[in-house]
Parts: C-alpha cells; structure tokens; sequence
C-alpha cells in the first residue's frame, strides 16, 4: 500500500499536503507510527505493507516535479525533512520506503546512494524494499538528464538500493545486464528484498487474514469509527458565542462546498456506499434550514460569473436568523501534479499543476462574504480547504470560524453535529495559517528560514497547535524531573470536552513540539497528565494552544 505521506508540509501552497499529517516532524512521526502499526498489524504475517513516501525533501512544487532540484543543508536535511522517516523506521518496521520524483542536491532520489543505502538502511536501519514513485526511475534519465540512457539509469538506482520500479525504467534491466552495466548479484540482492517482503505478507502460506469475511468492509464499527475521527478533526478558530446554535433558529446555509461530495473524500480515495456533506447534515438537525450555492468554487471567465447566485443568496439570507457559509477549497483547486488551472476573472491565475499560487480565497467567494456580512446577520464561517488559507477578512468579522479538512464520508455529519452543539470541538491545527505568500519564501526553497511554526518570525492569523472548545480548560500544578512534567488540567466549563496537551521547547525563539496527549476531561473534574520535555531546553511551555504568545494559558518552565 503507497502510504503513508509522511512529508513536511513545508508551504501551503503545495497542491498535495492535505495527504500529509501537517508541518511538524514531531506531530508527523507520532501519527505515521500509530498509522504504520495499525495498518500492518503485530502478529507473525502482516495484513498490509505499508509504504513510507516521498523519499525524500519532497514538498512541490508539483511542476517540473521530474527534474526539479531541492536545495537543502545537512542540519534540515535531518531535522525537518528525515526525522519522521527515522522514526517510523525505529519504531513501526514499515514494509517499504518510495522514493521521491525530484532530487536532492543534484542527485535525483531515486539514485542517490547518500539517501537509500548510506542514510536509509545504513543510519536508520531499514530493513524492507525500497520502490520508485512512478516513472522516477525513468526521470533519472529523461527529467533529470542524469544518465545518458535508460540502462544507466537502471544501473545507478539498483547500486543505489533501489529494489522495485513502479513504472517501465526496469524493462531495460535484460538489456542493463547484457551490456554490462549491472551485476547478477546487484540483482539478486534486489529480488531477495521484494520476495522478503512476499513472506512477511504470508502469500506463501496460510495466515489469519485470509478467512476475514468482506462484510466487515464498510461495516457499522467502521462507520463510527470514520465518524468519531472526523469529529476530532473539525478545529474551532473562532466564537463568539454564536456557536452552538439553538435547533429552532432559522438558519441559511450558503457555500459551493455546502453540498460538494468532493470535498469529503479529497484524492486517492475509495467509492462511498453512504456518506453525508455538510448540507444534508444541517438539514438532518433542523428542519428548518434553506440553501443555496451563493458562488462557485472559483470563476474562469468573466461570463462564468452569475450575478443572480448571489441575489439568490442574499435573498435566502434575509429570510433566516443565522448564516452558515460553507466555503473554501475542494481537490480540483489542490493536488498532485495533473492540470493546469486557467485565468480567473480578474486576471489571475489560481493554481499551477495541482499546486496554488496564492493562498486567499477566491475573489467571488470573498466578495459574497462581504455582501451578505452587510445584511447584519451572525455568520458562521466554515472553511473547508485541505490546506490554510488567508482568513484575515473572516477573523476579523465573523462570528465564528470552523475550519473543515476534507473529513471524509461522514464529514458533513460532523461538521453539524459540533455546530448545533451534539460534540465539544476538540482539534487543534496541524498548519500555521499565513496572511499572504508574500509573507513567505520562494516556492521553490527549500531552507527552512521563515517557514511553519517553528521557524516563521511574522505575524499570523491562526498558528501551529491552535483550536478552541466550547468549554474551558485551566493548567495548574505543574511538576516536572529530568525528562517528564506532570500537569494538572481542570475543565471549569459547562460542557465535557477532549483537550490536546502541547509541549514545547523554546530555543532563541524557535519553538519544537516535544510530546503532546488528546485528554477527556469532563466538566467540573481535573485530571493529571503525564508527558515528555526537553531537560536541557531554556524554556519549555506546556498548554492547549490556545494562546499565541507567553500568556496564562500556558505554563512555563524557565531554566
């Protein structure tokens, strides 16, 4: 199985982060270890082999891909970009590692002898097969110009450690080996890992995965667990006591991603037998709601652009107590490298190969937040994106603020269920939330300087770590030894609540997440909890993040 993406979600631009598991290595290892795990289980045969990728310092641009060429310094190298790979190695003995399409330094990934054999299996201890992302083998000599042919690129992959190709570079392996370029025992060494593999996954004998009955596909303990997981993803940014809403209200709810199925599953997703957007959750917990699209995703020409969506729109407004605009992005507008977006009506451009070139909202979509925010009705803004986007306008004048990842098949269930106050928002953002790109490095950089939360001096709308609950939490008691705080949390609101604890380090103002836990806490009780800090540190804070800055939602260890 090709996953999981475990790369460092670098920029908000790259059209495929929403794939990864945000910007943080840290945050990164903990869920590809729990992912890596469960997927391949822990008796004698796997169920799956799980596939570790983009191998490596891969985060876009999704153009020029195949020849591209990533810059980086050995201390990033391994702090950002290798980090959750070493860990993931150490800890959950993935099957399998795919290698990048670009290169790193000059040497495209798929031959680099540096990053496969001395650092992967040599440094991390890597003991599986390495394969190809498709057609990278092929780019060796085609993009990368790297070689002068296809059997010498075949050569330098296998001496690099490459053992399977996903695509057609291999076909020229006979005719590698019949000019000499390659061993029999370069090959050998190859097949050995693939068929090790083949054991591993019991296709050799019997195992206790070939009687499982397919009606636990898509059964009802899976459907609740899809459903619970998409809960604990909606993060609330903003609330000013709008949220949660009364069941009588009358509510509009307005948006090109209200009823988009699209949204729900984003890419390299499997066929829903049920599924529920956004709309239809609404209108499963009251009656009593209206809709319209209001405006498309975004505009290609001047004639796309249909003024009677938005007189609709602010007539459906008017005729309700509360606004629900469903808005944002759905996977057409981000994604691995497969189009080329058009001109938009004003001129510019959205997006580049799957990848976008600016991180505001589309103009239609802005503009019709700002006319229906004139009619003088609370707004709730939900945003619904796979990567952030610019919410200065929203922050600023809405009510409140959900921002909605592409949840899944049970999404728009969750979604409403935390707006009319069914669940207490739990999620914290995986991604800083800029203000514009020109905040930000070029594209094409891949040093750290001025990127995610660990390394950007600006200022921005919402930061790494960031979510509020419709209950409150204190932090009191904190203790603390050589490697572990122990914290006392009280939940003094109304309703019970799960609580994300952060730990971080702070040196000459960078901050690392160190260990974090997801804590029920019921209201009007206190609980203690455990976790990991950094002894040598010069500062530590432990909190929910909900605060920016050094502030009384955090405690301090000073050294």
């Amino acid at each position: 199985m090709c996953s999981p993406n475990i790369n460092i979600f670098r920029d908000p631009r790259w059209g495929r982060g929403h794939e990864t598991y945000g910007e943080d290595p840290y945050l990164t290892s903990r869920m590809a270890i729990s992912f890596v795990k469960g997927l391949q289980g822990d008796k004698k045969y796997r169920k799956c082999g799980a596939t570790l990728k983009h191998y490596a310092v891969h985060s876009g641009p999704e153009r020029g891909r195949r020849e591209f060429d990533a810059i980086v310094d050995s201390d990033t190298l391994y702090d950002t970009y290798l980090r959750a790979f070493a860990n993931t190695i150490k800890e959950a003995n993935p099957a399998s590692v795919m290698t990048a399409y670009n290169a790193v330094n000059a040497v495209p990934c798929t031959c680099s002898k540096r990053l496969v054999d001395d650092i992967l299996r040599k440094e991390f201890g890597f003991a599986g097969y390495v394969m190809s992302d498709y057609g990278s083998t092929t780019s060796i000599y085609e993009g990368h110009e790297y070689t002068a042919n296809y059997e010498e690129a075949c050569k330098v992959a296998l001496e690099a450690g490459l053992d399977l190709d996903l695509g057609h570079c291999f076909d020229y392996l006979e005719s590698a080996y019949e000019k000499g370029y390659i061993s029999s025992d370069c090959i050998r060494t190859a097949c050995i890992r693939g068929l090790t593999s083949r054991i591993a996954l019991g296709e050799f004998d019997q195992t206790e995965y070939d009687s499982i009955p397919y009606d636990v596909i898509d059964c009802k303990e899976h459907r609740q667990l899809n459903l619970e997981m998409a809960r604990e993803s909606v993060v609330l940014l903003k609330n000013n006591g709008i949220l949660p809403l009364s069941p009588d209200a009358k509510v509009a709810v307005i948006g090109p991603n209200a009823d988009d199925i699209s949204t729900l599953y984003a890419n390299y997703n499997g066929n829903m037998s049920r599924y529920t957007t956004i709309l239809r959750g609404m209108q499963d917990e009251n009656e009593n709601t209206l809709y319209t699209m209001g405006c498309p995703h975004y505009l290609d020409r001047d004639e796309d652009w249909d003024e009677q969506m938005e007189d609709e729109a602010e007539c459906v407004a008017r005729h309700s107590d509360i606004i629900v605009m469903v808005m944002g992005l759905n996977p057409s507008m981000e994604g691995e490298e497969t189009k080329d977006e058009g001109a938009m009506a004003d001129g510019s451009t959205w997006g580049d190969k799957g990848d976008r070139v600016m991180i505001d909202l589309p103009p239609r979509q802005v503009a019709l937040y700002h006319r229906l925010r004139a009619i003088g009705k609370p707004i709730v803004f939900v945003n619904v994106s796979g990567s952030a986007v610019n919410l200065t306008d929203m922050k600023d004048s809405a009510d409140a603020i959900l921002q909605c990842f592409y949840p899944g098949a049970l999404g728009g269930q969750a979604v409403s269920e935390i707006i009319y106050g069914k669940v207490n928002p739990s999620a914290k953002l995986p991604v800083t939330f800029y203000k514009s790109i020109d905040d930000l490095p070029a594209f094409s950089d891949y040093g750290m300087k001025g990127r995610t939360y660990r390394y950007f001096e600006g200022e921005v709308v919402y930061p790494f770590g960031y979510g509020i609950s419709y209950t409150t939490y204190k932090y009191s008691d904190l203790r603390y030894d050589d490697s572990t705080l122990t914290v006392k949390i009280s939940n003094v609101g109304d309703m019970d609540g799960m609580e994300v604890v952060q730990v971080y380090s702070i040196e000459k103002d960078k901050k690392t997440l160190i260990d974090f836990q997801k804590v029920l806490v019921k209201s009007g009780q206190s609980i203690e909890v455990t976790l990991n800090y950094d002894k040598n540190a010069t500062l530590t804070s432990v909190g929910g993040g909900i605060g920016g800055e050094m502030n009384t939602e955090y405690l301090y260890i000073n050294k």
